[in-house]
């Protein structure tokens, strides 16, 4: 006479792993977004300096001139046990002319690619996670 009680894990490693990966995932796609957002604002963000080098034949009317800004826009991810990190912005290299161009001042209008990729990287983390069956509750 008696009672038992059983809890069978069997499958839970695997659904770790799911969600490790899908965690993975939604970090990459906030990083891949936020960047390619970043650059494209930058070149999007045009300026009269910047028309003015298009007529004379410069590429670029946005904030692109030695392409030193733009470059030093981008995402990386990270993993460490079970915090799963992506990190956009100047990550590598930062000179104070670039939070100018991306913030603004009184004479420069703000282009706004940090603001715009971060925007952009959250609905890509949105989008990942319910492509893998995650739900907002």
């Amino acid at each position: 006479m008696g009672f038992t009680f059983k809890i069978d894990l069997t499958g839970l490693q695997k659904a770790e792993d799911e969600v490790r990966a899908a965690a993975e995932r939604a970090v990459q796609a906030f990083s891949e977004t936020g960047q390619q957002v970043m650059h494209e604002t930058i070149l999007a963000a045009t300026t009269p300096t910047g028309e003015a080098r298009v007529a004379r034949g410069g590429r670029y009317a946005g904030r692109y001139e030695t392409g030193r800004f733009y470059n030093a826009m981008t995402g990386q991810t990270s993993a460490e046990g079970d915090e799963y990190t992506g990190t956009i912005g100047a990550l590598h290299d930062f000179e104070d002319y670039f939070r100018f161009q991306d913030e603004g001042t009184a004479r420069i209008e703000a282009a706004g690619s940090l603001e715009a990729g971060f925007q952009a990287g959250v609905q890509a983390i949105r989008k990942s996670l319910e492509s893998d069956g995650f739900r907002r509750g």
